[in-house]
């Protein structure tokens, strides 16, 4: 369901600063020790998140906060992946006493895939350093994954959070095109709709496919749905719990909402005749 405001839980995660280190110790302290739990230790986890990060000295932190009150029944991996950031990211991951590993070439394909041969659950969920996350986010994907044998991807929705002083409003019509999308590529098409930043799968399955395509600079995460689907079908997954926030850097850099509007417009025109003919998808 579209939500025409930011929900109350997510304000606490808001946190706008030009410089980490003016931000409370207790505040950081608060999700350092959140975050404990997620480190990895001698007991094989049942889920592994996997989060690339580069240059997101603005926005980790926020993330992290999200992380850090996740409750889940499921033993939990958190494997961060600093895809050579030149800013103060990994001092803060230092900071926070998170774990992660160092790849050095660039690119998020990359970056998952570093990822993946680290993990060591069962099942992986993939989210992303600007974005924050619900409570339930974990268990809601990986419950389903459970249950749902007949399911090799799971993926939940979106939502944007409008930049200070900017009603959500338009920003929720903006996302309500992508639901519209979503129906004219019909059921046939589900990978067309997957988002790596809220993601999940199963590990064997993945290592299967040979997992991320790593010579594509963008959409490797709909190429591993795709190459996915030989297992199972794809679902998303529209409840609260399932929905990542996450800030509009794509639809500002298009020109901000009105360039948003009309770049996404002339993609799906121009995806019109896939849509009515159902012509093939190249991989």
């Amino acid at each position: 369901m579209i939500s025409l405001r930011v929900p109350d839980w997510l304000e606490k995660h808001q946190m706008v600063y030009s410089d980490y280190t003016r931000i409370e110790e207790k505040v950081l302290s608060g999700i350092r020790d959140g975050l404990k739990r997620f480190y990895p230790d001698d007991q094989k986890p049942d889920v592994s998140i996997i989060m690339p990060v580069w240059n997101e000295e603005k926005n980790i932190i926020r993330t992290l906060s999200s992380i850090s009150e996740i409750n889940t029944r499921f033993k939990t991996e958190l494997i961060l992946v600093n895809n050579n950031s030149t800013d103060r990211t990994p001092e803060i991951l230092d900071r926070l006493g998170v774990y992660y590993v160092n790849e050095p070439r660039r690119g998020i394909s990359i970056a998952r895939q570093k990822g993946l041969s680290e993990a060591r659950g069962r099942l992986i969920l993939l989210a992303d350093g600007d974005t924050i996350y619900p409570r339930s986010w974990v268990d809601t994907l990986s419950e389903f994954l459970d249950k749902r044998p007949k399911f090799s991807v799971v993926h939940g929705t979106y939502a944007f959070i409008p930049p200070p002083g900017r009603s959500r409003v338009p920003f929720a019509i903006y996302e309500a095109l992508g639901g519209v999308s979503r129906v004219l590529r019909g059921k046939k098409r589900a990978f067309l709709h997957v988002y790596g930043f809220n993601m999940g799968f199963r590990a064997e399955q993945a290592r299967e496919v040979g997992g991320f395509d790593t010579s594509r600079n963008f959409w490797s995460d709909g190429v591993l749905a795709y190459d996915l689907s030989r297992f199972g079908g794809i679902r998303q997954l529209k409840s609260s719990n399932a929905c990542a926030w996450t800030i509009p850097r794509r639809v500002l850099a298009d020109g901000g909402l009105t360039g948003g509007f009309r770049v996404r417009a002339k993609k799906e025109f121009g995806r019109l005749g896939d849509y009515l003919f159902r012509r093939k998808v190249k991989r």
